[in-house]
């Protein structure tokens, strides 16, 4: 690497952790002005943590350990929110979103449409695809003592992959806000 990259390299990976830290703080704060009042806090720990990916639209949900509840969406496309309106969603028992909780790492899909679950007909993978014209996925949990709570979920309307750098960031965010 030369020094021209390795000053690049540092000052993004500066600019990513403000980025972070301002988001941070700033949930903090609307923390500090809403006691008792989580719905505030929900949606701007959403709109933070979507500031640092760019996704096209995402959601943060609770999971009471069989299903996932919606907290607080953004940039939702309305046929897939009334179809998460219908009712919370439990993850498939052997799927990749149930596995995502257990270990408590990401996933992402890069093409949905490309995918076995879309392929055989599951019915929330075609609900976000076809419902909603999501290509690219990106769930990351939200942890606390090593137990899944519940999870931030992104979406792309393009094949698109999320960065490790993205992923890391908000792996740290996620992890931070719980």
């Amino acid at each position: 690497m030369t020094p021209d990259e390795t000053i690049a390299d540092l000052q993004a990976r500066l600019a990513a952790a403000e980025a972070q830290a301002t988001a941070i703080g700033e949930v903090m704060a609307i923390i500090t002005d809403s006691p008792g009042n989580l719905a505030p806090v929900f949606d701007a720990m959403l709109d933070k943590a979507m500031r640092l990916c760019g996704p096209d639209f995402g959601l943060l949900r609770h999971f009471d350990g069989e299903r996932l509840h919606v907290l607080v969406s953004r940039g939702m496309p309305s046929a897939y929110a009334d179809y998460l309106a219908a009712g919370p969603h439990a993850p498939e028992a052997a799927g990749r979103l149930a596995d995502m909780l257990a270990t408590g790492r990401p996933l992402m899909r890069a093409d949905i449409r490309d995918s076995d679950p879309y392929r055989a007909g599951n019915e929330q993978v075609r609900a976000i695809a076809d419902l909603a014209g999501a290509r690219t996925m990106l769930h990351v949990p939200l942890m606390k003592d090593q137990v899944a709570i519940g999870a931030f979920t992104f979406y792309r309307q393009e094949v698109r992959v999320f960065s490790d750098k993205e992923i890391a960031l908000l792996e740290s965010f996620a992890a931070q806000a719980v």
